[in-house]
């Protein structure tokens, strides 16, 4: 038997460490203002994180804010400073293919911000790909789909501009949008929907995000007004918290019905249906069931500007 005397593709890898920990900020101003319930941006709040292996590969990772720590309990500086204090100095020198062992670390000694160590952890897959020549989709057990549908948010102070914009953009090939609501009137917001309905007609799906801008009476009021517009979801509608409790007390309970259009041989949402319940009746949740159509406010980077 002859024995290979080459170096294995595992010897290799485990040569990779971290040799530098580089983390920048930029704040990138968006097209128009966007106008939500607990701010207007005028820019958004990047932080990027650059890992230099000692090969001199590189990868990148990044976290972005809106607004200062409102919008999501973390900021771009504290993004920053979590990462440059308290997860570089460790990290220069470990292993750099370690990915999961590196974020079991970072869990151990940074609780919670999920931002700053998502934007380590993205940074860790991307130089690991690049390494070996590869889509990170590859290290992730394959590609699932080559496009993904966008959704574009309406968070115009002027409601005529928000209605060309829309059009601009149907025109442009997009059929999704999210209207921010939470920051007006919730009367105002219902109108606006309805607008936007009435201009892009019934293809186009609509969705609203309120950003935890609403209180519990009024988002019940807003989302039984908004029943008529055939709306695909309610996101953040009221704090975290308190949403919540509300599942909890079975106070309501709130559902998704789909029908099948014959004009189109698709899946469309139906109605929404807002119910209430007697938090003395004894039931302690929906119906397994009913798909959610109000989505409770994640505190994790997988929430959705």
């Amino acid at each position: 038997m002859m024995l290979d005397a080459r170096p294995s593709h595992r010897d290799s890898d485990a040569a990779m460490k971290i040799a530098d920990v580089r983390v920048m900020r930029a704040d990138i101003p968006v097209r128009r203002p966007h106008k939500m319930s607990f701010t207007t941006l005028e820019a958004v709040n990047f932080v990027f994180v650059r890992l230099e292996a000692t090969d001199g590969q590189v990868g990148w990772g990044e976290a972005a804010c809106l607004g200062g720590p409102t919008w999501s309990e973390e900021s771009a500086e504290s993004v920053a400073a979590i990462v440059e204090r308290y997860v570089a100095p460790w990290l220069r020198g470990s292993e750099a293919t370690g990915i999961e062992a590196v974020s079991r670390e970072m869990a151990r000694r940074v609780q919670g911000n999920p931002f700053a160590r998502a934007a380590v952890e993205m940074a860790l897959w991307d130089l690991n790909a690049r390494a070996l020549g590869v889509p990170v989709h590859r290290l992730l057990g394959g590609r699932v789909r080559d496009r993904v549908p966008l959704s574009w948010s309406l968070a115009v102070a002027d409601h005529d501009a928000e209605i060309e914009e829309a059009r601009a953009k149907v025109a442009a090939g997009h059929r999704i949008f999210k209207v921010k609501t939470g920051a007006l009137a919730w009367a105002e917001d219902v109108a606006r929907v309805r607008r936007l309905r009435e201009a892009l007609g019934p293809e186009i799906a609509l969705r609203v995000d309120a950003n935890q801008g609403w209180d519990r009476p009024t988002a019940l009021r807003a989302i039984r007004a908004l029943e008529p517009f055939n709306l695909t979801s309610s996101s953040s509608p009221s704090r975290a918290g308190t949403w919540r409790a509300w599942r909890r007390s079975g106070a309501v309970s709130m559902c998704r019905s789909w029908r099948t259009s014959p004009a189109a041989p698709r899946t469309t949402p139906s109605r929404w249906r807002v119910s209430e319940a007697s938090a003395s009746s004894g039931s302690s949740s929906p119906s397994p069931r009913a798909l959610p159509a109000v989505s409770p406010s994640p505190a994790s980077p997988r929430r959705r500007a």
